[in-house]
């Protein structure tokens, strides 16, 4: 029942009982033939003893049902305690693994979107593409490999990832898999174009077997896998209501 539907109900009944009221007091007594007098208390119990039968019956039945939303209510209540006991252990592990990590996870999706902007080719003096070598771009993308690395591998992450959805915990799986794919790439790639250049290396077979193509690729699958992952991230966190 709404509020506004209640306190018209309740508006109604107070206008008939007033009215009921002020015509048991003003109005002109009974006269039956045979009988006068007596006490104006005993009258008016003898005149309106059906209509204050039922006004009693009314108030039992109302306070029955009152005392059953109660009753209701403090089970309802009792209910939502036991609830929130129950999911309380889940709900600590799920915010541990959101936060902060979804937040991070959102500033790699921005890392990599960059990443994939500035490997875009130019065009030269003469209006001609040019395509942006590997080497200027590539340690950026060895960034945003250690930077989702390190997430995955948080033990409180791998904790709560076991209440994932199914296509949450799916596309974790799977970015996972593709990033431990990666290591020995990224590997190479700090020995081939870092600092600390390896001349034992045997880096010949490593770019025939495509380890650039391989790292390159990693930006373009974070871009499409990463907005799916912090879409259920959010969609959960919202289920368990954690600020994310």
């Amino acid at each position: 029942m709404s509020v506004g539907y209640r306190a018209f109900a309740t508006a109604l009944v107070f206008v008939f009982v007033t009215i009921a009221f002020v015509l048991i007091f003003t109005g002109e007594p009974r006269t039956v033939d045979g009988q006068a007098g007596g006490n104006f208390v005993r009258n008016i119990l003898f005149d309106f003893q059906t209509l204050i039968t039922g006004v009693l019956a009314l108030a039992a039945a109302w306070w029955t049902v009152r005392t059953m939303q109660v009753a209701d209510e403090k089970a309802n209540l009792r209910h939502n305690q036991a609830m929130e006991l129950a999911t309380r252990s889940d709900r600590l592990k799920l915010e541990r693994a959101l936060t902060p990590q979804y937040s991070e996870l959102r500033q790699c999706l921005s890392h990599a979107i960059t990443t994939q902007t500035k490997r875009q080719p130019t065009e030269d003096d003469a209006g001609a593409l040019v395509e942006v070598p590997f080497r200027d771009y590539v340690f950026r993308i060895v960034i945003l490999y250690a930077r989702i690395s390190g997430i995955l591998d948080l033990p409180h992450f791998k904790e709560g990832e076991a209440l994932f959805g199914g296509q949450l915990m799916y596309a974790i799986w799977d970015l996972r898999k593709r990033t431990a794919f990666l290591a020995d790439d990224i590997q190479a790639a700090q020995k081939y174009y870092g600092k600390e250049f390896e001349p034992d290396f045997v880096f010949d077979d490593w770019l025939d077997e495509g380890g650039p193509h391989n790292i390159d690729g990693y930006v373009d699958y974070c871009v499409n896998v990463l907005p799916v992952v912090l879409q259920d991230m959010e969609r959960i966190a919202k289920m368990y209501q954690i600020d994310l």
